[in-house]
């Protein structure tokens, strides 16, 4: 995922990937799906620390940002005990 901050919203990409998830929800593996081309994310809205973004091909999901490098990611439509996938911001 590639979020840039452009004035008040966010933009950017997403590169669909699969993932699977343990029994307890947590991760256990995540991959590039077959077709590797960068979505364009078309929608974000932020509220408080959440950020809800909608991907062109309708790929839902939120971010909860944890701080200046730290986030959580979870998928909608996803398994419902899955819990929050850890994320790291790189430069």
């Amino acid at each position: 995922m590639v979020l840039v901050r452009d004035g008040s919203r966010f933009t950017g990409t997403v590169t669909p990937s699969r993932i699977a998830v343990n029994d307890d929800g947590t991760l256990r593996q995540a991959d590039p799906s077959d077709d590797r081309t960068p979505k364009r994310i078309a929608k974000t809205k932020l509220e408080g620390s959440v950020l809800h973004v909608t991907v062109e091909d309708g790929f839902q999901f939120t971010v909860n940002l944890k701080d200046d490098t730290h986030a959580e990611i979870k998928p909608q439509g996803g398994p419902l005990n899955m819990k929050p996938i850890p994320a790291d911001k790189v430069q």
